[in-house]
């Protein structure tokens, strides 16, 4: 399942300031994040219909199109 592959960010205690260790640790988890985020944006901006995908996942077949047709938008974006 998902959950086993997900590595959560750390919570700030209550009361209390987050360990050093903690914080380095959620700076690390969020870097490629926000940079995979940017990139979608990109590619949003430049290919509006990813926007607008309203596609129901019922399935692997779904699932490789979907991953197919960013893949190929990735493509177009760096030619």
């Amino acid at each position: 399942s998902a959950c086993d592959n997900v590595i959560p960010a750390y919570k700030k205690p209550q009361g209390g300031p987050m360990p050093p260790a903690r914080e380095f640790f959620n700076t690390c988890l969020a870097r490629p994040r926000v940079r995979s985020e940017h990139c979608i944006g990109i590619l949003k901006g430049r290919f509006p219909y990813l926007k607008n995908i309203h596609v129901l996942i019922d399935g692997p077949k779904s699932m490789k199109r979907i991953i197919r047709f960013g893949n190929v938008c990735a493509i177009l974006h760096n030619l």
